[in-house]
């Protein structure tokens, strides 16, 4: 990975993650973001909340781990 890491392609893309905060804070509710996931051609569109109790332990972990990395790439969004 050492390779893609000193990438001068890939230095510029971080930099500019590291440089740019955005303006502003959008918020989706799950109503708008179902529209936009229509309207940007999905058949249909379902949300879970990711702490629902009847989701398995393991599976709870997973989705703790799949938080963790979506907060690690957008940390400015509340998955709350």
């Amino acid at each position: 990975m050492a390779k893609f890491d000193n990438h001068p392609t890939v230095k510029w893309w971080r930099e500019q993650s590291k440089n740019n905060q955005p303006a502003r804070v959008a918020t989706l509710n799950s109503d708008s973001l179902r529209n936009l996931c229509l309207e940007m051609g999905a058949d249909d569109v379902g949300f879970v909340e990711i702490d629902r109790p009847a989701i398995s332990a393991s599976s709870r972990i997973a989705s703790q781990t799949s938080v963790q990395k979506f907060s690690a790439h957008f940390p400015h969004q509340n998955t709350n």
